[in-house]
Protein backbone atom coordinates (compact mmCIF):
# COMPACT_ATOMS: atom_id res chain seq x y z
CA UNK A 1 0.00 0.00 0.00
CA UNK A 2 1.46 3.33 -1.04
CA UNK A 3 0.44 6.53 0.71
CA UNK A 4 0.37 9.45 -1.64
CA UNK A 5 0.61 12.94 -0.27
CA UNK A 6 -0.57 15.86 -2.23
CA UNK A 7 -1.42 19.45 -1.50
CA UNK A 8 -5.05 18.82 -0.58
CA UNK A 9 -4.26 16.16 2.01
CA UNK A 10 -1.57 18.37 3.54
CA UNK A 11 -3.95 21.29 3.73
CA UNK A 12 -6.58 19.05 5.33
CA UNK A 13 -4.04 17.92 7.92
CA UNK A 14 -3.04 21.54 8.55
CA UNK A 15 -6.61 22.76 8.99
CA UNK A 16 -7.53 19.78 11.16
CA UNK A 17 -4.53 20.46 13.41
CA UNK A 18 -5.31 24.16 13.59
CA UNK A 19 -8.96 23.42 14.42
CA UNK A 20 -7.92 21.05 17.20
CA UNK A 21 -5.60 23.64 18.70
CA UNK A 22 -8.29 26.32 18.57
CA UNK A 23 -10.87 23.92 20.03
CA UNK A 24 -8.60 23.04 22.97
CA UNK A 25 -7.27 26.58 23.54
CA UNK A 26 -9.51 27.27 26.59
CA UNK A 27 -8.16 24.14 28.29
CA UNK A 28 -4.58 25.20 27.60
CA UNK A 29 -5.25 28.68 28.96
CA UNK A 30 -6.98 27.34 32.08
CA UNK A 31 -4.19 24.84 32.72
CA UNK A 32 -1.48 27.50 32.43
CA UNK A 33 -3.47 29.93 34.57
CA UNK A 34 -4.07 27.25 37.21
CA UNK A 35 -0.40 26.33 37.40
CA UNK A 36 0.58 29.99 37.76
CA UNK A 37 -2.03 30.54 40.47
CA UNK A 38 -0.92 27.43 42.34
CA UNK A 39 2.73 28.46 42.12
CA UNK A 40 1.86 31.91 43.47
CA UNK A 41 -0.09 30.42 46.39
CA UNK A 42 2.74 28.05 47.23
CA UNK A 43 5.31 30.86 47.02
CA UNK A 44 3.36 33.18 49.32
CA UNK A 45 2.64 30.32 51.71
CA UNK A 46 6.30 29.43 52.08
CA UNK A 47 7.35 33.05 52.44
CA UNK A 48 4.83 33.50 55.26
CA UNK A 49 6.11 30.37 56.95
CA UNK A 50 9.69 31.56 56.68
CA UNK A 51 8.77 34.98 58.06
CA UNK A 52 7.19 33.35 61.12
CA UNK A 53 10.22 31.21 62.04
CA UNK A 54 11.81 33.80 64.40
CA UNK A 55 8.50 34.16 66.25
CA UNK A 56 8.21 30.38 66.57
CA UNK A 57 11.74 30.17 67.96
CA UNK A 58 11.07 32.83 70.57
CA UNK A 59 7.76 31.16 71.53
CA UNK A 60 9.55 27.83 71.86
CA UNK A 61 12.24 29.40 74.05
CA UNK A 62 9.62 30.96 76.33
CA UNK A 63 7.80 27.64 76.63
CA UNK A 64 11.05 25.81 77.31
CA UNK A 65 11.93 28.30 80.09
CA UNK A 66 8.50 27.80 81.68
CA UNK A 67 8.99 24.04 81.70
CA UNK A 68 12.47 24.46 83.15
CA UNK A 69 11.10 26.71 85.93
CA UNK A 70 8.38 24.17 86.72
CA UNK A 71 10.90 21.33 86.88
CA UNK A 72 13.15 23.39 89.18
CA UNK A 73 10.20 24.22 91.45
CA UNK A 74 9.22 20.51 91.64
CA UNK A 75 12.81 19.52 92.51
CA UNK A 76 12.96 22.06 95.38
CA UNK A 77 9.94 20.57 97.12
Amino acid sequence: MVIQTNITSLTLIFWDTLGGIIKNMPFFVLAIWGVKLLAKKIDTGFSNLIKNIPQWISDYDKLKLKHYQIERAIERR
